[in-house]
């Protein structure tokens, strides 16, 4: 689960939690790397993250659609 949406993806799953475990090294087990490996760790990190973030962005749209009545309107049809 990321934020309030749940994914399925387990390439997606895969790839954050390697990320995740490679920031926690650097920060709990003091695995040693290069500005330039750090630097690309974060940015892979924050593209994860930003994926996560569309997807709940997606989600509260459709929500909001929803309770509108946009869709009530639709189903009625």
């Amino acid at each position: 689960m990321f934020g309030s949406v749940t994914t399925d993806d387990d390439k997606f799953k895969e790839k954050i939690g390697r990320i995740r475990h490679r920031i926690e090294s650097v920060a709990h087990h003091r695995l040693e790397l290069t500005i330039d490996e750090y630097e690309k760790l974060i940015e892979e990190y924050e593209m994860v993250l930003m994926r996560a973030l569309d997807r709940q962005i997606d989600i509260h749209n459709q929500i909001d659609k929803f309770l509108s009545g946009a869709e009530l309107g639709k189903s009625s049809k």
